[in-house]
């Protein structure tokens, strides 16, 4: 992998019908996760690990920007979280 994480954003059509939506919310998310990256990035690198991961939207609803970065910012605390534990118990 060129850097020591990958993401995937998923917004199902199934629960956001309009594309423009599911973009938007796909911008907010990735947004989002760029400007929380940088501790995850440095739990990984210290640890020698890569991942890749898959972010799976599953509201009905479309969320504002606070909300979605709360998410990211929850998502993130617990992979560091599990990257901790693999380091202690290989």
């Amino acid at each position: 992998l060129p850097s020591p994480a990958q993401v995937a954003i998923s917004i199902p059509k199934k629960n956001i019908r309009s594309a423009v939506s599911r973009n938007l919310i796909r911008r907010r998310v990735r947004e989002a996760y760029r400007k929380n990256k940088q501790i995850l990035y440095d739990r990984l690198t210290r640890g020698n690990i890569q991942i890749a991961f898959v972010l799976v939207y599953k509201q009905c609803s479309i969320t504002d920007y606070k909300t979605a970065e709360r998410f990211v910012s929850e998502v993130i605390q617990t992979l560091c979280r599990l990257v901790g534990e693999i380091r202690q118990n290989p």
